[in-house]
């Protein structure tokens, strides 16, 4: 009993002299807040505010009246004028029996007083909280009973499940045709949480008829197409999207789209244009693109298909070959393996390496080659030497040191290289004690040395192996410093890992693929964003680490488009490389303008925009800058 009478004293000592002030009802803080003057007098006439009133527990998702005025003038003379469509709009605004309090839930789905879902997302990257991807506002008004929640926009109802909003319009026909055929309408229904961006007709008359014809008569491969263009258990309307972000697509590998910005307000998911947005569905959102997204694996599997064809040619005539040559010999059949043949006899009978086997005979290297075990010849076609500038091929034979060093460095002494297997990042030191870097990109069946393709594979000669390419080497000319020394158009670049005290991490990994923004590409961010990367060490590491790939060499015969790698930055955020129509190759937003540049680290490619990681561009956009 007496603990009893210490709790009374202790509340009525607490309380007394002070005031609880309650919660207020609807009406007044609509009232109060100023924001929903139009709101509020579509409410009263329509009956909600009764049913409000007596349940125990709700929620109002209150449009301001910037939200309404966002409206075309006909469409809301015509809600105010529909008693029916007006109760049918507000109703969707108001959940009853649930208090729904912002926080930090991601899909959960509430139910509106005519019964359809309300679908609730936190995009924590950009501190974002929405309603059937409506910007939440103002949050968590208290009043009597449940909370107001001020959205930005008038909330759009879903009308239907994924397929049906789908196959209802005429313009994914061809869309909603493959997902039936390839039996994936319930794999489309089954996920209550769900992303899909859908390509329109248009877009798929993009295609050229030798991949719809692959795709048609390859289902797996049509079924990986069709899932690639879906997100599973995540909603994302565009209010969560931001620059670079990559969503982990449905398809076998679960290979990933990344969402980008043109600058101008629209929004890219890899290479297609949203050109609708936001079309709320049972399931969660449909996106409307004007483009098929492939992914990676499927789009080689296309393209070896001609080559195939060429492959299968090219082999007809050396089995002919064969042949004719079994039929000279009559029957005569040998016991032993016959000897290989010298590497000066082998160069001189194929007609493709005539231009290197005379650059090679006026240096020394025949007798270097001939004195050594074992050994390994990188040889430029007569093709190859073809590309070189005019003029270059004449200047080098006039040259002979700088002949004896561009041969010198196709030359590895004391090393017999096979191409086999996957080798990725393998060195070999050239004769002239320079390093050959060969690497294996198995998604797009190239063996490479410096980024040049082996093309003529593993011609073997008296103790060694011909490697026949299509390219002129370029030896290495020093590290990512090195190179800054060298040019006058990425001193901004080179001045920033000075001063974000990154020249030892980024000239310490021996396998590396740097992606470096020109001094134009700088320009184009503002000087706000500049001062603020200048002012924030961390983020400005993160930006410069943004355009680094550590223990990965990537040429430009290694990329794929919708090939993503993984950064360097403190998330390790993702790039991705994207090929436009005119064969062009862009990472992320940012076009390579020069590539291939072979460094000791790895290599290194010029771009033309800068490229900074979604985190950086958010707390940038925090501080109410406009990045460029």
């Amino acid at each position: 009993m007496k603990y009893f009478c210490l709790v009374i004293t202790v509340v009525i000592s607490l309380t007394k002299g002070q005031t609880v002030t309650p919660f207020p009802d609807v009406v007044s803080a609509l009232t109060a807040s100023g924001h929903f003057e139009t709101f509020l007098d579509l409410l009263k006439p329509s009956g909600l505010l009764e049913r409000i009133n007596s349940s125990s527990h709700f929620t109002l998702f209150a449009p301001t009246d910037d939200a309404f005025a966002k409206l075309p003038a006909d469409t809301f003379n015509a809600l105010k004028s529909d008693p029916i469509q007006l109760a049918l709009v507000l109703g969707y605004h108001v959940v009853l029996s649930s208090s729904f309090k912002a926080g930090t839930q991601q899909d959960t789905v509430l139910k509106s007083s005519n019964g359809l879902p309300i679908r609730i997302n936190t995009y924590s990257l950009i501190h974002s909280n929405a309603a059937s991807g409506v910007n939440i506002t103002l949050k968590n008004i208290p009043v009597v009973h449940g909370y107001i929640q001020g959205v930005n926009t008038v909330l759009n109802p879903p009308i239907g499940n994924i397929v049906q909003i789908a196959m209802n319009r005429t313009d994914l026909k061809t869309f909603t045709s493959w997902v039936v055929s390839s039996n994936l309408v319930q794999f489309f229904l089954n996920d209550d949480d769900v992303t899909l961006f859908v390509p329109n007709d248009d877009a798929i008359k993009k295609l050229s008829p030798t991949t719809l014809d692959y795709l048609n008569s390859h289902p797996s491969a049509l079924a990986d197409v069709l899932k690639y263009h879906v997100m599973s258990d995540y909603t994302l309307f565009t209010i969560g999207m931001t620059h670079s972000m990559t969503l982990k697509s449905a398809d076998q590998h679960h290979d990933l789209l990344m969402i980008l910005e043109d600058g101008n307000g629209g929004l890219f998911v890899n290479h297609a244009k949203i050109v609708e947005r936001d079309i709320a569905c049972i399931e969660g959102v449909l996106h409307i693109i004007d483009n098929v997204l492939i992914p990676p694996h499927v789009l080689v599997a296309i393209q070896d298909t001609s080559v195939a064809v060429g492959k299968q040619q090219i082999m007809k005539s050396i089995y002919l070959l064969l042949a004719v040559l079994l039929l000279k010999r009559g029957s005569a059949q040998t016991t032993e393996a016959p000897p290989l043949p010298d590497v000066e006899d082998v160069l001189a009978a194929d007609s493709r390496f005539t231009t290197f086997y005379q650059l090679l005979k006026t240096t020394d290297l025949l007798e270097e080659i001939n004195e050594t075990n074992h050994f390994t010849i990188f040889a430029p076609t007569d093709a190859a030497f073809a590309k070189l500038p005019a003029g270059s091929l004449d200047a080098l034979k006039a040259d002979v040191d700088k002949l004896k060093e561009t041969i010198g460095y196709h030359v590895v002494l004391n090393s017999s290289y096979h191409v086999h297997g996957s080798q990725q990042d393998s060195i070999l030191k050239s004769s002239t004690q320079l390093p050959i870097r060969i690497n294996t990109y198995s998604l797009a069946h190239t063996v490479t040395a410096e980024g040049v393709n082996i093309t003529i594979r593993n011609i073997s000669v008296n103790h060694g192996y011909i490697q026949g390419i299509d390219g002129v080497m370029k030896p290495p000319t020093g590290n990512v410093v090195d190179l800054g020394t060298t040019r006058s158009d990425i001193s901004t670049f080179e001045s920033l890992l000075v001063k974000a005290n990154q020249t030892a991490y980024f000239t310490s990994d021996h396998s590396t693929t740097l992606f470096i923004p020109t001094d134009d590409a700088f320009k184009k961010l503002s000087a706000e964003t500049l001062d603020y990367l200048n002012n924030h060490i961390s983020d400005l590491t993160d930006v410069l680490r943004f355009h680094y790939v550590k223990q990965y060499s990537l040429y430009s015969l290694g990329m794929k488009h919708a090939f993503t790698i993984q950064s360097a930055d403190h998330s390790h955020d993702y790039l991705m490389l994207l090929e436009d129509d005119n064969g062009g190759m862009r990472v992320n937003q940012a076009k390579i303008i020069e590539k291939d540049i072979s460094s000791i680290n790895g290599v290194i490619h010029i771009i033309d925009d800068v490229l900074i990681p979604p985190r950086v561009l958010v707390a940038i956009r925090d501080q109410s800058i406009v990045v460029g």
